[in-house]
């Protein structure tokens, strides 16, 4: 399980997404700047990245998030 911690603008609340898929999800696919459609886009800000399900309880806390998306392409 892949979780990353973004953000759509600089002032905006971070969200959380988590890739189940290891198959087809990568944290190098995620992060890739040359990619032609990324899981998430190039211009929103990329927080944190964690790779294990203890860091879904974990970024919640940290970054007092509530919701969180499974298996999303934004």
């Amino acid at each position: 399980m892949i979780v990353v911690v973004f953000k759509k603008r600089k002032t905006s609340k971070p969200q959380m997404v988590a890739y189940t898929d290891k198959s087809r999800m990568t944290v190098d696919s995620i992060i890739d700047g040359a990619k032609r459609k990324p899981p998430i886009p190039h211009n929103w800000y990329l927080e944190e990245i964690g790779v294990g399900e203890s860091f879904v309880k974990l970024y919640q806390e940290k970054y007092k998030i509530s919701k969180v998306f499974y298996d999303q392409t934004f």
